[in-house]
């Protein structure tokens, strides 16, 4: 990633696109002229260019999902640790 792009923290990207998606959903398909401005929108929102690919766009988003993916899978095993844990005092 390029340095002088602005640095958007990941939490706030998954947000952003899970917003777009839903308010996709809600508002429905846009008009032709409109998807371009829509795709820059997704881009600026996960820090890439404005000009930037439907390909790179869905790297960057499955990218994100793989994190989050791994965040969840750590999270569930510290729960395991905690619980062992617990159980191990009593």
């Amino acid at each position: 990633m390029d340095p002088s792009r602005k640095q958007v923290p990941t939490v706030d990207r998954a947000a952003v696109i899970a917003a777009a998606l839903g308010l996709e959903f809600y508002l429905g398909p846009p008009r032709k002229s409109e998807y371009r401005s829509r795709i820059q929108e997704i881009a600026a929102a996960l820090g890439l260019p404005a000009d930037a690919s439907a390909e790179e766009i869905l790297a960057e988003i499955r990218r994100l999902a793989d994190r989050c993916r791994r965040i969840d899978e750590t999270l569930a095993e510290i729960r395991r640790e905690l619980a062992a844990l617990r159980s191990a005092r009593i």
